[in-house]
């Protein structure tokens, strides 16, 4: 689940997924206003949805030489910038839809993302010699880590995180996760619908 979330936020910096954020539409209410009695933020994703593409693009565009990571805070309604450097940005608010959204920046990131990409890249056969088992690997944007998943009984790998990032020279988180394994699709070819 955390490999899903992981490339869903980097599709937001990495363009993968067109920079399509979505989120809710909740109910229109004044601002000076509080969320009306019995709102449920749950219930409100369902509803409708608002792209937040452009805006993400923008932001992309406008901190690249700075940007350590992007992400979404659904419960607060907010886009969180991670910058490098000490340089403090001052808070956005963007009316998309009409819904108001947050963007906060969050200043000094070691890497930018871009960094961290090109060494988890570059490290590629540290990786491999270092965790043989490794089957996955991303850049979390919320924490400024290279994550590399490793198969549960590895107990040697899981250990490894400390001298890795030393390798590498950038953070270096270890999970335990078991591989994904696809399925092939079931076709039905004669189009009996029986199994």
């Amino acid at each position: 689940m955390q490999a899903i979330a992981a490339i869903v936020i980097a599709s937001l910096t990495a363009g993968v997924a067109h920079a399509e954020g979505r989120m809710a539409q909740v109910n229109e209410v004044p601002a000076q206003a509080g969320p009306p009695a019995g709102y449920d933020p749950v219930a409100a994703l369902s509803e409708k949805h608002i792209d937040t593409g452009p805006l993400v693009l923008h932001l992309k565009e406008r901190y690249a030489d700075r940007l350590a990571g992007m992400y979404f805070e659904r419960e607060r309604n907010r886009i969180v910038v991670r910058l490098t450097g000490h340089a403090a940005v001052a808070p956005e608010t963007h009316q998309i839809s009409g819904e108001r959204i947050e963007v906060v920046f969050e200043p000094g990131a070691l890497h930018t993302f871009t960094e961290l990409m090109a060494v988890m890249e570059g490290g590629r056969a540290t990786i491999e010699r270092t965790l043989p088992t490794a089957h996955g690997r991303y850049v979390d944007e919320r924490t400024g880590e290279i994550v590399i998943g490793v198969e549960p009984d590895d107990m040697a790998g899981l250990a490894a995180g400390e001298a890795l990032a030393e390798a590498l020279g950038a953070p270096v988180r270890i999970e335990a996760e078991e591989p994904m394994v696809l399925q092939p699709a079931i076709l039905d070819i004669g189009g009996t619908g029986a199994d």
